[in-house]
């Protein structure tokens, strides 16, 4: 589980200094510096002493500053700080009153002490804010979200690099330091929103928050980089980073260490990778195909594919352009986007070359588990791996979800729901999530407590397709036909027509006696106008239907075609009526279900 917002330690704030000669030419510019508004930097300046200069020109003043001069005075300021709870300007040295030189020479005796103790004390505040503060001691369930950085380059064709920098970081510190990591999904919610980072952390329960924002000032890239710690809104680290955008992979590395080190953070003990980085060209290839994959739609994904493997041939022993392709193609076969014995060879192939390249790649062993379930129904190889993939890396989690799905399958609904809570509490704001759990509690039969893990859901996103899916599905178990027409109704308009809906409506109606409008359905379904339809959801119809041999035709060809539906044989409740037949069980023999 994630941590509360104050679980993370007291950071000192820690600013590299940049370059001198780097001028900042308004108070606009000022402000970004410092991420802050323009009033609050004009504040600075007039109370706290902060160093701008004034250029007068045509009866009129402009102001500019230089990083290097601000970033001296913040540090300045910062030592302040920890003395004081108030924030306190640098102070120059008081006017002497006319009579005080001559008071030195009359009475130097008298001055001497006073003096002393002030080089003493002014010693030790030097040494006080100059200390070397210690390593923090590893503190357990900590959460880091890293937010989505802000493209400021002007064009939102440059999103794939911001979005593939907060990916990376984010990959990076969840797998390489031990640190809980708030997953993607749910940190890309707050994507050009407005949530201050009291509301932010709150949201995801995270300690602290990696924020900032990308820009291209006349060729380069500039990165400003900055921890925010949710409970009080303070920046406790920030810098400024310049890379050309041939060297940005050494840029993000050293982010990386920053970050880690500005959070007392050790990297786990893993073996180094003996492969040279990609080339320029490769990453960004790369970068292009993780912003496709992160959309999700069948087209999207097929764009992934073919930037993936256009990365794969500039740089051969790119591991995590493996990774991706694997994901692809695995989303594409399981979710029925594309025919399964088209790509699922293609995404096993993927994910096994990438831990070949990296055998440090958790998501790569999570995607193989991942086709052993769904495709091969090799489930104690798939659970098997499942727990190697969690194990290097933790904080993924969609393996925790993936491996969820399959206790669930198999009616180990206690282990089911423990992994459950692990995805949610890494991915808080997934509404996939708890669109799955609710089914658990209706696969266990309990009702009431799937309908509430739905409805506290809807109120984060009431137009969410799956969760009206998944209540609809429970209110049918239940006996409660006209609300479970009513949520099916509503995610086949939401859903964009989903088939899938068509055949939870042929269920209600054949189980309330309807024949007529269950048949109804039954041929739009097979209607090749409506869309592909799934010969397991069929086969479930006319299994409520009672008509048995129809039932099980369809299953045979759903076997036939390896459909992933059928990893929920055991437990659906539409084949109640024939669970307990010698012919339902030779079913589940065939694939791959305890019996």
């Amino acid at each position: 589980m994630a941590a509360s917002p104050d679980s993370f330690p007291q950071i000192p704030h820690l600013v590299r200094p940049a370059s001198q000669s780097h001028r900042l030419n308004s108070w606009k510019e000022i402000a970004a510096f410092f991420d802050r508004d323009v009033r609050t930097v004009q504040l600075w300046e007039k109370k706290e002493s902060m160093p701008v200069r004034r250029q007068t020109h045509n009866s009129r003043a402009s102001v500019y500053a230089y990083a290097g001069e601000l970033e001296a005075w913040q540090r300045a300021r910062t030592r302040s700080t920890e003395f004081t709870s108030i924030s306190t300007p640098p102070r120059t040295e008081a006017p002497k009153p006319p009579d005080y030189a001559r008071f030195l020479k009359t009475a130097p005796r008298l001055w001497v002490l006073p003096l002393a103790l002030l080089v003493v004390l002014g010693i030790a505040a030097v040494w006080y804010a100059r200390r070397p503060v210690s390593a923090a001691a590893p503190i357990q369930n900590r959460a880091l979200a890293v937010l989505p950085f802000e493209n400021l380059t002007g064009t939102t064709t440059e999103d794939y690099l911001s979005d593939g920098l907060t990916d990376e970081l984010t990959t990076v510190l969840s797998s390489h330091f031990p640190v809980n990591v708030v997953s993607r999904s749910s940190a890309f919610k707050f994507k050009g929103t407005s949530d201050d980072a009291h509301s932010i952390g709150r949201q995801l329960n995270a300690g602290m928050l990696v924020e900032g924002s990308m820009e291209n000032r006349g060729g380069q890239m500039r990165i400003n980089v900055r921890l925010v710690r949710p409970s009080d809104g303070a920046r406790v680290w920030s810098h400024l980073y310049d890379a050309d955008f041939d060297n940005t992979q050494v840029v993000e590395a050293q982010i990386e260490r920053d970050i880690a080190s500005a959070l007392n953070l050790q990297p786990n003990a893993k073996p180094e990778e003996n492969l040279s980085a990609p080339d320029r060209q490769a990453h960004e290839l790369y970068l292009r195909g993780e912003y496709w994959w992160n959309q999700r739609s069948p087209t999207a994904l097929w764009k992934a594919v073919d930037y993936f493997n256009q990365a794969i041939a500039r740089q051969p022993l790119y591991s995590r352009a493996y990774l991706g392709l694997a994901e692809a193609y695995s989303v594409l076969g399981t979710n029925d986007e594309a025919r399964p014995s088209d790509v699922i060879p293609k995404a096993r192939a993927a994910a096994e070359k990438a831990l070949q390249i990296d055998p440090t790649l958790g998501e790569a062993r999570a995607v193989l588990a991942h086709i052993e379930w769904a495709y091969d129904w090799k489930y104690p190889d798939a659970e098997n791996d499942f727990r190697k993939a969690i194990a290097a890396d933790p904080n993924f989690a969609p393996a925790h979800h993936w491996y969820a799905l399959l206790l669930m399958y198999e009616g180990r609904f206690t282990e089911s729901e423990a992994e459950f809570r692990r995805a949610i509490a890494l991915d808080p704001l997934s509404m996939v999530l708890p669109s799955a759990f609710s089914r658990m509690y209706e696969f266990a039969g309990d009702y009431d407590a799937g309908i509430q893990v739905c409805q506290q859901a809807m109120r984060g996103n009431s137009n969410f397709p799956l969760l009206h899916y998944a209540i609809g599905n429970i209110y049918l178990y239940q006996g409660k036909y006209a609300p479970a027409q009513q949520e099916l109704e509503e995610y086949y308009s939401l859903s964009d027509h989903d088939p899938d809906a068509l055949a939870v409506l042929a269920l209600i109606h054949a189980r309330q006696g309807e024949r007529a409008a269950a048949k109804a359905l039954l041929g739009k379904l097979t209607d090749p106008k409506t869309g592909y339809a799934s010969a397991y959801d069929l086969a479930a119809i006319y299994a409520a239907l009672g008509e048995k041999d129809q039932a099980y035709q369809f299953l045979d060809k759903a076997i036939a075609q390896r459909s992933p539906a059928l990893v929920q044989l055991l437990v659906d409740p539409a084949f109640a009526p024939i669970r307990s037949e010698p012919r339902f069980q030779q079913q589940l023999r065939r694939t791959g279900h305890p019996v």
